[in-house]
């Protein structure tokens, strides 16, 4: 039963999706994918590397110039990712094309995670025998 829990937990955890932020600013703590201007691409190749499309990670803080994130990935136009390990950097606005928010696909989550769940239950349930198949198999009754 472990593994049913731990599956669909791993399902469950794929069900995001990146959408325009609802205010101005994002918050601290916030998970955003910050896409880059032309400019902004140029200008930052020689820390993001060449052809850097978009940057994914955490808001660390937020200025009027700047926005400092704590990076998991940096997209390029070639579709290569590059993973990171939270470095801090800071973006100037001037660079910033947009922001997108990181949020729970509820539809979906739901959706995939019933499907996944119930598919797992059955699984386990056939691998252990722990469900019967109404033949009335197993130990007879004890004599009378």
């Amino acid at each position: 039963m472990h593994i049913v829990i731990i599956a669909a937990t791993l399902v469950l955890a794929g069900c995001y999706s990146y959408q325009p932020l609802a205010r101005a600013t994002p918050i601290p703590n916030t998970r955003v994918v910050v896409q880059l201007t032309d400019a902004g691409t140029q200008r930052l190749a020689g820390y993001l590397g060449r052809n850097s499309t978009s940057v994914d990670g955490r808001v660390l803080g937020v200025s009027d110039s700047m926005l400092q994130l704590s990076v998991v990935a940096v997209h390029a136009t070639d579709g290569d990712v590059h993973y990171w390990k939270g470095e801090p950097i800071d973006l100037p606005r001037e660079t910033i094309a947009g922001i997108l928010q990181r949020r729970l696909a509820k539809g979906s989550t739901a959706l995939v995670g019933g499907i996944a769940t119930a598919v797992l239950v059955g699984l386990a349930g056939v691998l252990t025998g722990g469900f019967s198949d109404g033949s009335g198999g197993g130990p007879p009754p004890p004599p009378k």
